[in-house]
Parts: structure tokens; sequence; C-alpha cells
């Protein structure tokens, strides 16, 4: 079963309840273009991609849908990642969320691990594809904690 485990996981696909899955992210941005880009850039690796650009779209797609990891954006309207992140631990603790950011300040790498993010990343360090990659490798390590 091992064998197999691994290689439906170089595919982004899981075993749940002997069923075979895709990985869902949930990718939390409110720039349309930088969405689309990195929108392509994941389904394209394999995943299912869900797309909000609110904490209240991110609270309607958790209460709908089973969402692996959230990458979420720092920098939202009306509202911080922070704050999502925040009620998304609340409501709903199992949900791994990694910070996806321009903000490079320790005091926002500090207060998002504080609050239960999994990952800091910041969107200069990464290409779509190596974001893709990233991904992958937390929801490798992260998302199989469910």
């Amino acid at each position: 079963m091992e064998r197999w485990r691994d290689f439906l996981l170089v595919r982004n696909i899981k075993l749940r309840n002997n069923i075979l899955m895709r990985y869902s992210i949930l990718f939390v941005e409110d720039d349309p273009m930088l969405a689309e880009v990195y929108e392509h850039a994941l389904m394209n690796a394999g995943f299912d991609v869900v797309l909000a650009s609110s904490g209240q779209e991110v609270v309607t797609i958790l209460e709908k849908s089973k969402i692996d990891l959230v990458l979420l954006d720092m920098i939202l309207p009306n509202e911080s990642g922070l704050m999502i992140l925040q009620k998304i631990k609340i409501e709903y603790p199992d949900t791994a969320v990694a910070m996806f950011t321009n903000l490079t300040a320790v005091q926002e790498r500090e207060a998002a691990f504080d609050l239960g993010a999994i990952g800091f990343l910041e969107k200069s360090q990464y290409t779509p594809r190596e974001l893709a990659l990233e991904v992958e490798r937390l929801c490798e390590t992260e998302c199989q904690k469910k």
C-alpha cells in the first residue's frame, strides 16, 4: 500500500476512504490576474483549485467544500489575511493554511505562525511552477495529517 500511496502523491492524488481524489486548494487572492496565473499553474500540477478574493468568500467555500489547503493572501479588501486565518482556525481547525503574500516583515510571519499557519510564502520568491511544487510539498506533509 505504501508504494501505491507514493505513486498517487506524485500526481497530487490522495486516497480518502478508499476513493481516489485530488488535493483541493483554496487560493485566496484579490488580484484577478495573479489569481488566474496561479490557478492555472496549480491546475496543471494536478490540483483542484477554488478561487476566492475575500474573507466572506472563504467562509462560504469552507462551509460547502472539503478543502485540503488554503493559500491565503495577507492583504485583502475589508479584512486582513490574519483575521481570516484566525476565523479559519477557530471554525475549521483541521484545515491547513499557508500565507502567500508580498509582506516580508518578521511580525507578520510570527503572527501567522502563532495563529496556526503551516507556511509563510513570499510571492516574490516563487514562480507559479515553484509555487505548485511547494504546495505539493505542503500537501504531502501537512494534508496527510488529517
